[in-house]
């Protein structure tokens, strides 16, 4: 199995000092032998990128005196797999869902926070690739929002007032319109945008 490259690079860095497993977490500090191999197996046998293996890696890292460039460059190209592996895993989903739920916000006041509630609610479209003319689509969902409105029990519930509504184009895009259905603003995010370097 090849290790994601900030793994790989602590697996390179201990295959190069020559140090047995025991030797290594002694440097590393460790009196419990079985508690740090189980560590140093996480990481390099299993490819484990858990937060709790943050300290281990960089304690390794500045025991064995690699250089933070080389450092830095591995857990960036760990951050981009992940992103990778993100959007493959968001285009499946896509792929698996087949819908696109529109939904009302709802000002969010049932908790005492201010925010946003979603609901699904009016219809589960097809998606894009498989529906009209766009502006044809637009005025489809404008149809379905201003006979909502219409509804006596439109605003009734528990999280507050109808301020809008949003349609989940995918798992990567949102639409949002006004009362009247009016599209006001699309929303794109990036998969696995949110990926850190907290490993």
């Amino acid at each position: 199995m090849k290790l994601q490259p900030i793994n790989d690079l602590l697996l390179n860095v201990a295959n190069e000092s020559g140090l047995a497993p025991a030797a290594i977490l002694e440097r590393l500090g460790y009196r419990n032998f079985n508690k740090g191999k189980r560590r140093l197996d996480a990481i390099v046998v299993y490819d484990s990128l858990h937060m709790k293996d943050k300290a281990f890696r960089d304690a390794f890292f500045e025991v064995f005196q690699v250089a933070p460039k080389r450092v830095a460059e591995a857990r960036e190209a760990t951050r981009r797999n992940l992103q990778v592996l993100a959007q493959a895993l968001a285009a499946e989903k896509d792929a698996k869902t087949g819908v696109m739920p529109l939904e009302i916000i709802f000002e969010n006041k049932g908790s005492g926070m201010h925010g946003r509630m979603y609901q699904h609610a009016l219809a589960q479209l097809v998606p894009l690739d498989k529906t009209p003319q766009p502006e044809k689509f637009l005025g489809y969902i404008e149809s379905q929002i201003q006979t909502h409105r219409q509804k006596p029990d439109r605003d009734r519930s528990p999280f507050g007032a109808v301020i809008g509504y949003r349609l989940v184009v995918s798992s990567t895009e949102r639409w949002l319109f006004d009362l009247n259905g009016k599209l006001t603003e699309k929303q794109v995010f990036e998969p696995g945008g949110g990926v850190g370097l907290d490993f």
